[in-house]
């Protein structure tokens, strides 16, 4: 695939060279990792909104604690 220019500012450049290079790395490969990382996230978004789609359309847990009690117990109890 062939490389795509990016424009950055000379000076925001020095500085992410100097961050990269004590971090053993390079400005390209931080800004590839992150652009991974942030189309990834759109898909663990999707991920987590469609499983709680799942879950609460067959829900499949008890809200009560105890004894459930019918209408009319409800009701004495006011």
């Amino acid at each position: 695939m062939p490389a795509v220019p990016v424009m950055i500012e000379n000076d925001l450049f020095a500085k992410a060279e100097e961050k990269a290079s004590a971090l053993h790395t390079s400005v390209p490969d931080v800004v590839a990792e992150y652009l991974r990382q942030w189309v990834a996230e759109g898909d663990r978004r999707a991920e987590a909104r469609a499983a709680m789609r799942q879950r609460f359309a067959n829900p499949d847990w008890s809200f009560a604690v105890g004894d459930l009690e019918n209408r009319e117990q409800r009701n004495a109890r006011r």
